[in-house]
């Protein structure tokens, strides 16, 4: 992203470093609207999703393995590894989407359902942390290193 100036993939690295002048990102139609922090019809790979699961969302997996770090719950590693592969699974799709230099709204049903099951699979793991929280604080079970 850096590299381009943009969070625009347009099948070359590097090529912002050699622009001059106030602003160094591509024009308002390469980029596209913006919907909630969402550019589905950028003119190249969008390369801001990736990087805000890649970069800040991976820090979100911090927090339920160190509540279940807390609790007596003896497989706290399911949980939390599935939350990590889901999580690895839609950075995977929607950055080779976005090598292919392909927009958002080009994502095709497959990649969709693999998504929706990603996306699935974290909400999952977040339940079970939360019911594993839940039943270490109604049965007393004040074990927290937090």
């Amino acid at each position: 992203m850096i590299s381009t100036n943009s969070g625009v993939y347009r099948g070359g690295i590097g090529s912002g470093f050699g622009r001059t002048g106030a602003y160094f990102g591509p024009d308002a139609a390469t980029v596209g609207p913006d919907l909630a922090g969402f550019r589905p019809a950028t003119a190249g790979g969008d390369l801001v999703l990736p990087h805000a699961i890649g970069v800040h969302g991976l820090l979100l997996l911090a927090v339920p393995a160190v509540l279940l770090a807390g609790t007596a719950r003896r497989d706290r590693l399911a949980p939390v590894a599935t939350m990590v592969a889901a999580v690895g699974v839609a950075l995977a799709v929607l950055l080779a989407h976005a090598l292919r230099m392909l927009p958002l709204d080009a994502l095709g049903a497959p990649a969709l359902v693999v998504l929706a099951a990603c996306a699935a699979a974290y909400l999952g793991g977040l339940a079970v942390t939360g019911r594993a929280l839940d039943h270490d604080r109604r049965s007393g079970d004040d074990r927290r290193r937090i």
